[in-house]
């Protein structure tokens, strides 16, 4: 079941990523995207976030933690204010499904917006931190390849080749994670 945070209890509510999303919260925050949002006034960022809806659970009265909503151009969980935002708390959800749900919240930003000469990057760290039944669902392989990248991106192989990897996308494969197993299963019992 879903429903809207209600005002009532917006009110002093403490708000973290939940633990199962930190990994998608942490990729997000590792990328590089066309527009540089620290070159925005703050204004700007909280009018573009405003009709941004979030996705979370409620674990006491006063903690959200959320999985879907910070993958946002203005997001930042120091300056996220419950009151003027629009929380969709969801119930009954496996870590699974919320891992599942950030995972894909992330990635539907990343494809389009990520920029062009850091795809090489983005493919590292996709390949390490992105949970493997979700690369093999979206890509047919273990792995997102430099071919299966150009050909997504428009772009020619050499120059995927030419990129160098920033120091951010050389995580350990340890880091990987199995999401989509549950939706595999689930879409075979369909």
């Amino acid at each position: 079941m879903v429903r809207v945070l209600s005002k009532n209890k917006k009110r002093n509510l403490s708000v973290d990523i939940h633990p199962s999303a930190v990994d998608a919260f942490n990729f997000c925050t590792k990328q590089s995207f066309c527009f540089d949002k620290t070159l925005f006034k703050p204004n700007s960022l909280s009018l573009l976030d405003s009709t941004q809806i979030y996705r979370a659970i409620l674990t006491s009265k006063n903690q959200c933690l959320l999985f879907s909503g910070f993958e946002t151009i203005g997001f930042s969980l120091n300056n996220f204010d419950a009151t003027t935002s629009e929380v969709l708390i969801y119930e009954k959800l496996t870590d699974k499904e919320i891992e599942q749900k950030a995972w894909l919240s992330v990635l539907r930003v990343m494809f389009s917006s990520i920029k062009g000469k850091h795809l090489e990057s983005f493919r590292n760290t996709l390949n390490s931190y992105a949970p493997n039944d979700l690369v093999c669902s979206l890509f047919s392989s273990n792995k997102l390849t430099q071919k299966q990248l150009a050909t997504l991106s428009n772009m020619a192989v050499s120059g995927i080749k030419k990129q160098k990897p920033s120091p951010t996308s050389n995580v350990q494969d340890n880091h990987r994670v199995d999401i989509f197993k549950q939706i595999i299963e689930a879409q075979k019992h369909e």
